[in-house]
């Protein structure tokens, strides 16, 4: 086989110098890409693309700032949107509670000018609405004792107290409810663990509920504790509220005012269509006003006397029921103000969204 010389082919470009092995006479010269320092592009390594390469990220990473302070931006607004939101709402809550504070004032000022001059009736029931600052004031009036006072069923021995435990059967029954849940409400106040009949029910039967929890076995605070009692909450629920207008959770001597109390409850004490006309008719504008004393009943003989036990013509208790709705805010208030014998008027208890 015949050899070929071997000869170097050097060329120079500026101060660096390319030498070629793979040279043979008579060829040309072919600089090998892998023996040249520019890389692929060889001796025109040095235009201008290594710039564009530079702009490229230079502009790409400009995009990614600008995309990282637009999301920074986004997040601080909203976060101070939100901040602004629940400040605004605090702000509201709390001017709505003040007006719900300052309207128990305003209702003692009208209970006491309305007992002294004798319109106490004209005032109860009446729902007004008041226009305030950001929004409206609605209040009303009610008389506790023109309920039937649970904890009236049990005295302070224990005893189950007939008259009223019967008023409390007639005035389920006149609302077309079960009597047996008289006995479920007793068992909740009596002392023992020992229920009255089959419809009542003590510690065996909640415990065995879940969440299990005992029977209370004293006078009750809350009307909202009814809703713990065997069997009510199956009741519809306009049946429970129609119950509700006629219960009350005072103090166990408070009687039943008759002049400011329901149909259905002047039925449950004893009352004839007649004797409930009479009533009404005598709290009507030329009626001759609301009955003084319990001594008018009896000789009219609207009710006998061994009926008359537990009823009353006056008032001590009252429920003021109030809303205040300013911006989205919405309250709802039940203030328990008290009338001492000598006339002065306190808030004795109150209950935000429930009474």
């Amino acid at each position: 086989m015949g050899q070929h010389s071997a000869a170097v082919c050097v060329v120079s470009v500026g101060h660096s110098r390319l030498r070629c092995l793979r040279y043979r006479p008579g060829a040309d010269c072919t600089l090998s890409p892998t023996l040249s320092p520019w890389g692929e592009r060889g001796l025109f390594a040095w235009l201008p693309r290594a710039r564009k390469k530079q702009g490229g990220v230079a502009l790409i990473s400009a995009l990614l700032v600008v995309a990282l302070a637009t999301t920074a931006a986004a997040q601080l607004m909203s976060s101070q949107y939100l901040n602004l939101r629940y400040s605004g709402n605090l702000f509201m809550r709390d001017q709505a509670w003040q007006y719900l504070k300052g309207s128990e004032a305003f209702a003692m000022v009208l209970i006491d000018k309305a007992i002294r001059n004798n319109r106490l009736y004209d005032l109860l029931g009446q729902e007004s609405a008041f226009p305030v600052e950001g929004g409206v004031l609605t209040g009303k009036i009610t008389d506790l004792q023109g309920r039937l006072n649970i904890n009236a069923i049990v005295d302070d021995k224990g005893k189950i107290v007939g008259s009223s435990y019967e008023r409390l059967q007639n005035l389920l029954r006149a609302q077309g409810l079960n009597s047996g849940l008289a006995d479920t409400i007793t068992d909740w106040l009596d002392p023992d663990s020992t229920p009255v009949s089959q419809a009542g029910a003590e510690d065996d039967y909640y415990l065995s509920l879940s969440p299990p929890y005992r029977a209370a076995n004293t006078r009750m605070v809350s009307l909202s504790e009814v809703m713990l009692l065997r069997g009510y909450r199956k009741l519809p629920e306009e049946k429970r509220a129609a119950l509700e207008q006629n219960l009350s959770t005072l103090p166990a001597s408070t009687s039943i005012n008759i002049n400011s109390a329901s149909e259905d409850l002047l039925k449950a004490i004893g009352l004839k269509a007649d004797g409930i006309s009479t009533i009404r008719n005598r709290l009507s504008a030329d009626g001759g006003g609301p009955f003084q004393s319990l001594d008018e009943l009896k000789q009219l003989k609207l009710l006998p006397e061994d009926k008359l036990e537990g009823l009353s013509t006056t008032t001590e208790y009252f429920q003021l029921t109030t809303t205040a709705q300013i911006g989205r805010t919405r309250l709802k208030q039940y203030s328990i103000i008290h009338r001492s014998q000598k006339g002065a008027l306190r808030v004795i208890a109150r209950s935000l969204g429930t009474p």
